[in-house]
């Protein structure tokens, strides 16, 4: 009779694990017991508690091939009260309740609650008790004055940016096969083994990581490399509190592979997937091998080989991408809105904030109602639905995609329509904006009054859709008259550090998905007008030769550490290899900028910004 599983009994659950016969041949022994029936009733121990149904739905995430969900408004309100009502009853004594004190439109914000529930596929239990957890990690690990801000650069101390520099948790610069963000872990690369640093590391890296997910529901898969050099020097101290971490940030999981080469690893690997929930546990995958084999394993998953940052035949880490994404993030971070709080955008209290209010007082802008609770202030980003043009950063933002998108609008299938319009609403969204309208009570002339600014209400979903199609019916009727809009891009861009296109979302603008390719047919994005900037940023691609632009070195980086993988593909691979380091420039924040005669630039459309990266590899394959 198999002895249950029991994690404050090391000796009987390591008995659990490696229970069975043994093999002469060691290396065959450490394969068979990283997958014998020990583990596999371990995964079964977990099942049990899942209906087929479910298990079902966990091994399509697994795989990629599930779809996500579409709420109604009347649906998500429902659900929304529903995890309030839990979140009172579970919230006496907890962090939660502090930080709902201090200001409730942090704690209980839309966006946030909103993020748990995808996260655990709309169960409102389970995510009020995550948010509940949540709470009291971030104040565990950053105190009860973080409750309520920010986690930025600037709360890390430098035992936290020395863990960070190591690279031992960071981000792959590209996606799996079906467009999901990857999360790498790397365990050899740990150097002082300072627990709380590295999990202060952790929370920051992956709070941003939900915060730039435009569809949460989407997932993150996590990889777990423990092969060879990247094997713990540390006796794995950490990984518990890791794990617990993992469990309360609002992230989808839609994947867990973990690569080991001995059957340690693979022990203590177990005793965290038997600290997972159920259905976390069911997504878990253990790969024992080299590190050929274990790639191998990773692309049947559709991780390709060339996601990791291991390069050469010693498969060395190369931490370029990493260090660039947390300079760009610091660059980011001292750009946006002062009073931003993370997972969501542009909730906070103006009581309590003397910058917002200053903000407010120098910007002329409006108050915006979100209930009897707190009012909270308007900021560029927004869309303002006065019926008249405004002159406001959203708004242009607004109407530059709505040029962008026009020609492929009009000539789209309702299901093509469909996605222009959300991918346009979630790209505001992405930006930190929302769409405004004035109140019943108020005058929206008076938004040009400095003395009573008027109180602003946010459009439900149903009226953000009406509003961007109202857009393109707009634009066509001036079309028809010979008279087309004037293109508002630079100022649009030059307040965004990123491309006008998210590249993470099955909602988002269909311009650049996960693959790299253009889901609007070739024959309309010719007759799209040109998108204009009057200056780049650091995080950009300029064309041009000698161009010393950070964003050029980190292409060239990029190139480099690929060259060998490129010149041995054949055409249909190098395609998708461009398009992958194009998708990377965007995603850390770049854009391809092209010279103009006047100074400015104008943003390259997505194929020249892929004919650019070949170019790059032929350069290179010439200069040998």
């Amino acid at each position: 009779m198999t002895t249950p599983v029991s994690i404050s009994n090391p000796s009987s659950f390591c008995g659990f694990i490696w229970s069975g016969p043994r093999a002469h041949d060691q290396k065959s022994a450490d394969r068979r017991m990283a997958t014998d029936e020990g583990y596999e009733a371990m995964i079964g121990e977990g099942m049990k508690n899942l209906s087929f149904n479910e298990i079902q739905k966990e091994q399509e995430v697994l795989h990629g091939i599930t779809d996500n969900v579409d709420l109604s408004e009347s649906a998500t309100d429902e659900l929304l009260l529903t995890l309030t009502g839990h979140l009172n009853r579970l919230k006496k004594g907890s962090a939660y309740e502090t930080a709902e004190r201090k200001s409730t439109a942090h704690a209980a914000n839309r966006d946030l609650q909103m993020a748990f529930l995808r996260a655990n596929r709309f169960h409102p239990k389970e995510s009020a008790e995550k948010i509940i957890k949540f709470f009291n990690m971030k104040q565990d690990l950053f105190g009860e004055e973080s409750l309520n801000r920010d986690i930025t650069a600037q709360d890390l101390n430098d035992d936290d940016m020395k863990a960070l520099s190591e690279g031992y948790f960071q981000y792959s610069p590209f996606r799996d096969r079906s467009g999901r963000k990857l999360l790498l872990t790397f365990p050899g690369l740990r150097t002082t083994g300072n627990v709380r640093a590295e999990l202060r590391v952790r929370y920051y890296a992956m709070a941003n990581c939900v915060e730039t997910l435009v569809d949460i529901s989407k997932g993150v898969v996590v990889v777990n490399y423990m092969v060879k050099q990247y094997q713990d020097r540390w006796d794995s101290a950490g990984y518990i509190e890791a794990t617990e971490l993992f469990n309360v940030v609002p992230l989808n999981t839609a994947g867990i592979h973990t690569c080991v080469c001995t059957k340690m690893e693979s022990m203590i690997i177990n005793a965290c997937v038997a600290l997972m929930p159920y259905r976390t546990r069911v997504k878990s995958k253990v790969h024992l091998g080299s590190h050929v084999e274990c790639q191998y394993l990773l692309a049947t998953y559709g991780i390709t080989k060339g996601a990791l940052p291991l390069r050469g035949a010693n498969h060395d880490m190369d931490l370029t991408y990493w260090n660039t994404w947390f300079q760009q993030r610091k660059i980011q971070e001292q750009r946006e809105h002062p009073s931003r709080i993370q997972f969501h955008r542009n909730s906070s209290s103006m009581e309590s904030s003397s910058i917002a209010s200053q903000l407010n007082k120098n910007n002329n802008a409006a108050i915006v109602s979100h209930g009897p609770m707190s009012s909270i202030s308007g900021n560029e980003n927004d869309v303002l639905c006065l019926g008249r043009i405004v002159k406001r950063m959203g708004n242009e933002r607004l109407h530059s995609l709505g040029l962008l998108y026009a020609t492929a609008y009009d000539n789209g299938s309702v299901a093509d329509r469909r996605k222009i319009v959300n991918g346009i609403i979630d790209e505001i969204h992405r930006h930190g904006g929302r769409f405004l309208k004035p109140d019943s009570s108020s005058d929206a002339r008076s938004l040009d009054d400095d003395e009573s600014p008027p109180r602003l209400k946010e459009l439900s979903l149903n009226e953000q859709r009406t509003k961007v199609m109202q857009l393109f019916r707009n634009l066509r009727r001036r079309q028809a008259r010979g008279n087309g809009p004037v293109s508002t891009a630079p100022a649009l861009a030059e307040s965004s550090s990123s491309s006008s296109v998210p590249a993470t979302s099955s909602s988002a603008l269909p311009a650049l998905t996960p693959s790299g390719t253009l889901a609007v047919s070739s024959e309309t994005s010719p007759q799209q007008p040109p998108m204009i900037v009057s200056r780049p940023n650091p995080e950009d691609v300029l064309f041009g030769q000698q161009n010393e632009n950070p964003g050029n070195q980190l292409l060239r980086e990029l190139v480099g550490s690929l060259s060998e993988e490129y010149n041995r593909a054949g055409r249909g691979e190098k395609k998708k290899i461009a398009a992958q380091l194009a998708n990377s420039i965007h995603e850390s924040g770049g854009r391809f900028l092209k010279p103009m005669d006047d100074g400015r630039w104008e943003i390259a459309p997505f194929e020249v910004a892929c004919d650019k990266i070949s170019k790059h590899f032929r350069n290179i394959r010439r200069k040998r």
